[in-house]
This record gives C-alpha cells, structure tokens and sequence, in this order.
C-alpha cells in the first residue's frame, strides 16, 4: 500500500534531495555515498516504510546523523 505525502513534505524531500546534491557537488560526500542515502530513502518508500521516509523529512537529526556516521 502506498502512503501519501503532504505539499509540505514534498518540499521537504526537494530540499533534502538539495542538501544532498550540494554535499556531492561541494566535494564533502561521494557521489557513491550520496547515491547510498538517496537508494536508502527511496527504498524505504518503496517497501512502503512510511516512519523511515518520513523521519528523513522531518527530523533533520536523521541528515546530520547520517552526514556525521559517514564523515567518520
């Protein structure tokens, strides 16, 4: 079953679809690794894990928890 986004969690996802765009493009991750993340939330849509997407919309703890285990 498929889960819905509002108008304000899509411009959420535009924006962390950015931020992680901008890490590649600035030279602070690899694009294999920002591909990892970009698969890693779009695998969750996928399996219908409606908490994992949405936490990465909502919780910017959930980007920098990622950009600080990935930096290490």
């Amino acid at each position: 079953m498929a889960f819905n986004l509002s108008n304000a969690q899509h411009n959420k996802l535009d924006a962390l679809l950015g931020d992680l765009l901008d890490s590649y493009k600035s030279g602070e991750f690899t694009k294999a690794q920002v591909v990892g993340a970009l698969a890693h939330v779009f695998t969750a849509g996928v399996i219908d894990n409606e908490g994992e997407v949405k936490a990465w919309l909502e919780k910017p703890e959930v980007l920098q928890r990622w950009k600080d285990d990935t930096r290490s």
